[in-house]
Formats: C-alpha cells, structure tokens, sequence
C-alpha cells in the first residue's frame, strides 16, 4: 500500500533536511587533519566542567555562574525540554537577552541532540514569523517582555500559522497563562537529566542555526554542525588567547548574533573560558563591567566601541585587563581604531567574518597599523579565501573582486532554502559572500566593500564603505554611515549620518571639502548631512542602515527632481540631535513639521495601527521612534520632564495637526500629556521614580479606567469598585470598561471606592487579578475600547496620586485637560474631512459640471467651515483660561460640546459627499465618522456638559442683569455678570 503524500501543513511541520554541499572527502580530510575535535560541544563542555567545576564560566548582570552550576543548570534545563517532548534534530528557537539562562538555553539543546537557534531581542513579529517557518522549530523560548513589549502575546499570536510550533516557554512569565506550555524558571526546577540518559550525538550533526541577514527581504538561516563551530570558529578564537591563557571574552553584541555564536560552544566548550555578557548594550555600563569583571577580550562592532571611547567615564574606568579589542561587523575607521588601542586595550584585532561562512583576522602579534589597514592573513584551518571576477575566474594578487571562502569552518547549507543554495554556494562547496575584497603581495585581506551596498548616482557606483572609511578620518567626525536617497533624476544622491566627536558640528561644505581635499572624485560627495545623536544599532548591533535611510528619504526626498543642482542646496542640512531637536523651534514651524509627520508617516499606516493586535503595537513603537528621531515627541511636555514647556494655547495649534489622523496623539505624545502631568502633579516619589521617565520615553502606557458596566458615567457616586486596606496597600475589586487603549496598555488609573471616598490608583496591568475581559466593539467595530476585570487585585500604597479620598479632583484635572485637548483633536480630523470633502467636490463631475458647483454642496462647505472655526475659538478661549491658572469648566463644556458636534457633523457631511464610497473603507470617513460621532458620549454626553455649564451661567444672573462675555475663567467665585444698575 503506498503512503498518501503528506499534506502542506502535515509538510511543514517535519524538520528540514541539511544536505552537506561540502564534499564528504574534504570534510573527512580536514577530521584526519585534526581539524575537527570530532566531539560533540556538550561533551566538550562537560569535560570543561569536571576538570574547572569551581571556575566562573559565566560573568551577567545576575551575578557569576561556574561551570559546575551552569552544567546543573543546563541538564536540569535538558530534563525539561525532553519532558515537554524536545527531541534529537528538533529546533529549539531563543530569542533571550545575553544572560546564563541562555547560555544554559544553547546548552541543553545541545545535550539532547537537537539544534539551537537563538536570535536577539528585538527582532520584529516578521522576523520571527520568517525564522520559525524556516527553520520549523517546535519551541520558542522568549523574556516574557522585552523593554514595553509582551513577548509572550507576539508569540502566540504568530502559532496559528506555524504548524512545527507547539511550545512557548516564557521567561518571567506568569504562572497559569495559558498561551505558554512552560515557565523557563520551571524547566530549569527539574531534577537534572543523568548524563548516561543523554542520547548519542554525533559531531558532523547540525547544533546550531546563524541568522544572516544579508540583502534578501527574510532573514536567512545557515546550518553548523558542531564539527564546523568548533574546528572553524574555535579555532580562530584560539588563536586570538594571549600566550594560550583562556581568554574571558566580553560579548558587547547579543549571543543571538553570527558575531556572539562562538561565544557559548567556543570560548566556553572548546577553549575552557569565561563570558562577561550584559542584557543590552550601554557604553557606560560596558565601561563600569571592565572593571568588576576584568575581561581580557572585548568584541564589539565599531559603534560600540565610538561610544565607548566618547563616553565621560572612560577617563575613571580601569581598561588594563583587555589585552585585545576585537571589532568585527563592519569595517572599522582609523580614527576609532586608534582610540581603542589608546584606551581600550593593547591589541586592536580587525575580524571579517558572517554567518555565511567566512573568516579571516589580523593577529595578536600584528601592529596596529596592519590591524586598521588590513583583515589579516587568510587561514586555511580555519577558511581559504579565493578573489574571482565576474566570471568565476580567479584573480591575482592586488585585484578586487568577489570574496568567496571554504575551510573547516563552512556551513552545511542554508535551511529550507535551495534557491539561496543555488545562489550562494559553488561547486565544491565554496561560500559565495557577496563581499568584495583584494589580497595584496603581503597575503593579507583587505575590504572593498559590499558587492551590492553600492550608492548608484547618475549612472556612476559610489562605495558607502569607501565614503565612510574616509569622512571618519574627520578630526570633528566621531561615527559615520552613508546611505542613499532617492532622486527622481539622478537616480539616487548620498546622504551622509554622522555623530560629532565633540561640540563642534562640521557642516556639509566642510565635510565635502575635506574629502575633496583628499583627492575624491566629485560625483562622490555627500549632497545630504544628517547630524546625530548616535547611530541606530539593530538588533545584532550594527548599523541599523535601513533606519537611516528611511530617516534620510523623509528629511530630504522632497529635495530631489529635475531643477535641483548638484552639490549643497538650501534645505540639505538636518541636525537631529536631542539640543537641535525641532521643539526649541518657532511655534508656527513646530506646526509644519507635525503637519508633514502626521501626513507622511501616520497616515499610511493607519491600516495597520487600526488592527489593535501586535503588529499595530509593533508600528506604534516604530513610529514613536521616528517621531523622538524628528524631534518631535512630547511637545505637550513641561520643561522638568525635557518638554518645551509651552502654554497649552500655543500646544494647541500643533495637537491640531496631531489629531489628523486618530493615532496621531498617541504616536507623537499627545495622548501622553495629560498623565505626565497628572502623574508630575499628584504622584509621590517612589511612584514617578518607577513610572515617570519610562512614561516621558514613550515607553510606557496608561488608561483611564472609571465607567463601569451598568451605571451611569456620569455619576461619580454609582462608583461600585472596591478598595480594601489590605497590609500597605489596597485590594481591588470591580469591573470597568469603555477603556481606551487598555488593549496594549501597561497601567491603568482607575478610580475606586476607599474608607475615605474615591481615590485615584495605579495599576500596572500585569497585576495578579487584572484581567482583560473583551475588545468592546462600537458600531461593531473594534476600536480600542475594553472591559477591564480586577479581582482582589493588590495596589502598594505608593501606586496611590494624590491622598486618599482625592480621586474626584485627581480625574477632574486629568479630564478638564484631556478634554480641550482632544477638542483640538478632534477638530484636527474635522478638518481632514473638510479637505477630503473640499477636494471630492473639486473633483467630481455629475451631470456635465462639477460637484461643487451645486448649491447644497457649497452649503455643506460654508457650514463646515463656520462650524470649524467657532468651535477652535472656543477651545483656544478654554486654552487660555486653563493657562491663567482660572476654573474653566463653563469655557471647557463649550469647547468640548462643539468640537464634538462639529467633528462630527463635518464628517457625516463628508461621507454624504462622497456617496456610497465615504461609507466602504477605501476612504477614511466611514471610519472618522464612526469614532466622532463616539466624542458626543464617550468623553461625557453633550447633555451632561450643557445642563452643568447653564446651570453656572444662570447662578450669575442671582446678582447681575447682563453677562459679560470679554471676560473668562467662569466660577462662583470670579463674577463674570455686570453688576445691575440702579434705574
């Protein structure tokens, strides 16, 4: 009987095959060699630990772990994988921050036979989804959150659509989730697996996945077997040790990266040496941990180490156990070069290398000038290196062409990806690198640059790394990277981002006459200057380049096209540094610059923002980013917090432009303003020393919580949610709902019911108890509105704003704020919808004319109109009255009243504008209409708002015939009736 074919999803979920495209021959040459240990690495690193066990292997930020306690760690770690069913030729995937639990993570896949593949945090849910269908893996092991991100919830959103992925193990997760299959700190609560349970691996078995990244749209991953890691990449390690000490390696980059993957299975199974990791990279940090740790290898890439040596510390730090500075990833300038070995440590060692398959180092006993010129000398232990032409012939000495590489060290193959088997591999199993290089009479390897990473102007190739290699040499330049930006005639122009070494800026005509003066060719000059701050690290460690260009195309794409001259042009020059930033600029131009972020970078993602799952997280952060890198998050911030402290008039007319699209408050901090303030206003200081910065940084997010099912919003007193005293704090209970932003939230204010009244409590949304109950849809849509459940949900005491029983004033303040605020907001979105409708008009032909020469359609235009700008006087007057310091509830309520009624009505008459089409969601209106007509309820019914203002207004008329409306601030207490005069 013959089997059925499997099926797609039953194909998907087996294991990849790795076919060997070395030739077996060679590979058996290189074990007679002695090339290979022929020892698979858990092996090699339980022979490590019985001959050290009392040896610190691992130096984190948790402390020191010897090899004995790492070896119980990761056969404890081993026990819990096989018990969840992980077994040899299965992948297991780890995206942890450089710790020893990951160490412990590479380890125990290792020890059962199966095949690792970490990766760094901060990979986005694309990224992940690519290297989990790729690679098949059947488990994933993440932190349970990664800065503001819940890792846990990205995860098991991408599992429907991976059929291999059946387990999630989380890091710090919480007991009882039901998404994750296992807690790490539970898997690692086993008894440890016995060695002689250990299955039989063999050395030529693939053990760990790089990630490449390279040139293709997905990552690619490359398969090593433990003979390839340990015989290529340990040896080179090897012969970096000084005097052969064992090295203690201090990984800057994360363990996840092609540069960390020799540091588990080498420096420590192979070599018997010690790790000094820290979770993220911090060049202040990176300098305190010289000292504690004393390593005597640092590995970095060359930013890491520009901000090392620009850092104010580095004078106090104690750099001399370093013996060598290891600096790979990209090429690095001689300037950087120089300081390193000036002040980091003794030897500067230049390392070429991917996850490809290709390696080549200078030496410890090579002079710097051969480490910062040079790449070293090829080593065939470890990997031949050929130069071929075009056509695959090779090239003699001093030539330039492509770089490709065979030796020990040569991978398997790329995972479930023959294409890029075909692309990248030769006959004979050669590793096509994509690098262009030379070797020049003194054997050694120097770089040409990248075989695509070429800037095409006029037809003409300009080398960024050439460029780069150059400007560096700047006596004002500390960092610098060259990208291209889109040019409707040229093709592209080259913009180059680059970081000051100290407070002098060099502008762009400074920058292009210092490489003219070193004989560059003028169609090769920079015709853009970014000015950082830094530049963007990936998460790898490199130079993020796509962040940069897509930076550089914002600032200065509207710049190209016919009519532009070549060279420098008004416009060209863009300081983005946190001190040049655009919020100490002119209130009106702060305007503009919102204006063109809000249109250019919200608006099109909107799509993607409306869908409320990771994604939309995943974009939000993207563009709070961006918004920071523009200088243009926080406008509405006071100055104790970095904000331009401007009076909320002036903030007014650029939260106008921010309201344009409905996340446009949240991606630039509009929605952030008003609890800054409350929390700057209320707060103690335990609670703003936890919760302020990250809230400041966008990192954090905070709702609202106080309608509740049931009961009217309107009436404080109907409040049912509980809070009972409970050891120095409360203990919560009660539902509310209608939360904005509660979907993604990280704390929320929530008003309960205490011994002494209503009080304002803080409560972070990971709270034992806090439970989202569902997504409210309104108007049956998913808007980002939910209903929140706290059950005995515990509050510490300093989590409470304000005193106790002071919730009403605490939400009074928020809310009278938050709602001039998002009056302006809203009538930002009317007057998108004025546009849209303006333009249909002008547009539309009906009946031999256009639509806008009927007289009911210019009818909807001058109501609109009119509408608008009543309503923007009212909310600019209760602006103004807010920033005297007077009570403007009556001033409020009007501006609250109409801004709502207008957004709203100028929408509907929008959509009835455009017919048919204004209500499918090919144009935003159907949508804008919804959320608006929302405003009249949700933030206090326009009924609520009316009754309480004229009912004020009438209580001045007890001593005055008239009402005097040249003055504002309206209050019992501040007369605003003209006194009756006698007859």
């Amino acid at each position: 009987m013959t089997r059925p074919a499997p099926t797609a999803v039953e194909a998907a979920a087996q294991p990849p095959t790795y076919p060997d495209l070395v030739p077996a021959a060679l590979r058996a040459e290189w074990r007679a060699r002695g090339l290979y240990p022929d020892v698979p690495v858990f092996e090699l690193f339980r022979r490590q630990a019985a001959a050290q066990p009392d040896t610190v292997a691992v130096f984190d930020d948790s402390g020191e772990t010897t090899y004995a306690e790492l070896l119980d760690a990761s056969l404890r770690l081993a026990a819990g994988l096989r018990g969840l069913g992980i077994r040899a030729g299965q992948t297991v995937a780890c995206q942890l921050p450089n710790s020893w639990q990951a160490v412990a993570v590479d380890l125990a896949v290792a020890a059962l036979g199966a095949i690792v593949l970490p990766f760094p945090a901060g990979r986005g849910d694309q990224d992940i989804r690519a290297l989990l269908t790729r690679s098949r893996a059947v488990a994933l092991i993440v932190p349970a959150r990664h800065q503001d991100v819940d890792m846990v919830s990205v995860a098991a959103a991408l599992a429907p659509g991976l059929p291999a992925f059946t387990h999630l193990i989380a890091h710090g997760g919480e007991a009882g989730d039901g998404r994750i299959a296992a807690r790490l700190e539970d898997l690692l609560a086993h008894e440890p697996l016995p060695v002689a349970e250990l299955p039989q691996v063999s050395a030529d078995a693939v053990v760990r996945l790089l990630v490449s990244s390279g040139t293709e749209s997905d990552p690619k991953l490359v398969a090593y077997s433990h003979n390839a890691l340990v015989g290529g990449r340990g040896r080179f390690l090897a012969r970096l040790q000084v005097d052969g000490r064992p090295m203690r390696a201090m990984y800057l980059m994360p363990l996840g990266s092609s540069f960390g993957s020799g540091a588990v299975f080498c420096v420590l199974a192979h070599l018997g040496g010690s790790l000094v990791l820290r979770r993220r990279f911090d060049p202040g940090e990176a300098l305190s941990a010289l000292h504690r740790c004393r390593p005597t290898h640092l590995l970095g890439v060359p930013t890491m180490f520009q901000h090392m040596v620009a850092h104010p510390a580095l004078a106090a730090s104690d750099t001399s156990s370093v013996e060598c500075v290891v600096t790979g990833g990209a090429l690095i300038d001689a300037a950087t070069a120089r300081r390193c070995t000036e002040h980091l440590g003794r030897r500067l060692i230049s390392l070429y290398g991917s996850a490809d398959g290709v390696n080549c180092h200078t030496g410890v006993d090579d002079s710097p000038e051969v480490s910062r010129e040079t790449l070293g000398r090829p080593d065939p232990d470890v990997c031949a290196i050929r130069i071929l032409d075009d056509k695959d012939r090779e090239l003699p000495p001093g030539e330039p062409g492509e770089i490709v590489a065979l030796g020990p060290m040569t991978p398997l193959c790329y995972v479930d990806a023959p294409e890029l088997n075909e692309r990248y591999r030769m006959p004979g199993g050669w590793v096509r690198t994509g690098d262009r290089g030379w070797i020049g009479a003194d054997g050694r390897l120097r770089m040409a640059g990248r075989k695509k990473d070429v800037i095409i102007r006029g037809g003409g190739n300009i080398s960024p790394a050439q460029l780069e290699g150059l400007i560096s040499g700047h006596p004002d330049v500390l960092g610098v990277a060259c990208v291209a930006v889109a040019d409707r005639v040229m093709g592209q122009r080259v913009c180059a981002c680059l970081v000051p070494a100290g407070g002098r800026v060099p502008t762009l005509g400074e920058v292009t006459g210092f490489l003219r003066a070193g004989g560059l060719e003028p169609h090769k000059l920079p015709e853009y200057l970014l000015i950082l701050d830094e530049l963007p690290l990936g998460a790898a460690g490199k130079v993020d380049k796509r962040r940069l260009a897509a930076l550089a195309e914002r600032h200065f794409a509207h710049l190209g096209g016919p009519g532009r001259p070549h060279g420098i042009v008004p416009g060209c020059e863009r300081d983005l540094r946190e001190k040049a930033a655009p919020r100490h600029r002119p209130v009106a131009e702060l305007i503009a610059l919102v204006r063109d972020f809000v249109e250019q970078e919200v608006i099109p993602a909107e799509p993607v923002l409306q869908s409320d799952g990771p994604e939309a997280r995943r974009r939000l952060l993207e563009l709070r980013a961006r918004a920071r890198d523009a200088g243009l998050w926080g406008l509405g911030f006071p100055e104790s917090v970095g904000g331009p402290g401007l009076p909320l008039a002036d903030y007014l007319l650029i939260a106008e432009q921010e309201g344009r699209s409905e996340f446009g408050p949240s991606v630039l901090g509009g929605e952030t303003v008003v609890d800054v303030r409350m929390l700057l206003a209320h707060g103690g200081p335990r609670l703003l020393d936890a919760y302020l910065q990250p809230l400041v940084d966008g990192e954090l997010s905070v709702s609202f919580g106080m309608t509740e099912p049931g009961r009217p919003g309107s009436l404080p007193q109907a409040l049912s949610t509980h809070a009972a005293r409970e050891g120095d704090g409360w203990s919560v209970i009660g539902r509310k709902w209608f939360i904005s932003n509660a979907g993604f939230a990280d704390c929320t204010v929530t008003m309960a019911r205490t011994e002494s009244g209503l009080s304002a409590l803080l409560i972070p949304t990971s709270t034992p108890g806090y439970r989202k109950v569902r997504s409210l849809k309104v108007y049956g849509r998913d808007t980002g509105q939910w209903e929140i459940e706290l059950d005995h949900v515990h509050v510490p005491g300093h989590l409470l704003l304000g005193r106790e029983g002071d919730g009403l004033a605490v939400a009074g303040e928020r809310m009278t704020l938050g709602r001039t605020l998002r009056s302006m907001h809203w009538l930002g979105a009317a007057q998108r919808a004025f546009d849209l409708m303006c333009r249909r008009l002008r547009e539309r032909e009906v009946h031999g004319g256009l639509l806008s020469d009927r007289q009911l359609m210019r009818e909807h235009v001058f109501l609109s109109y009119s509408a608008i700008s009543a309503a923007r006087e009212l909310t600019l007057r209760a602006a103004g009255v807010l920033d005297r310091g007077l009570d403007g509830r009556v001033e409020v309520a009007a501006a609250k009243v109409a801004a709502s009624r207008t957004a709203s009505d100028v929408a509907d008459r929008a959509v009835q504008v455009f017919g048919a089409e204004g209500l499918s969601d090919d144009q935003p209106l159907s949508a804008m209409a919804r959320r608006l007509r929302t405003t009249r309820i949700l933030d206090g019914p326009d009924e609520v708002h009316i009754t309480s203002a004229a009912g004020r207004l009438l209580q001045t008329f007890a001593t005055a015939t008239t009402f005097d409306f040249t003055r504002s601030g309206t209050d019992l207490d501040h007369d605003h009736a003209l006194e009756a005069t006698a007859p």
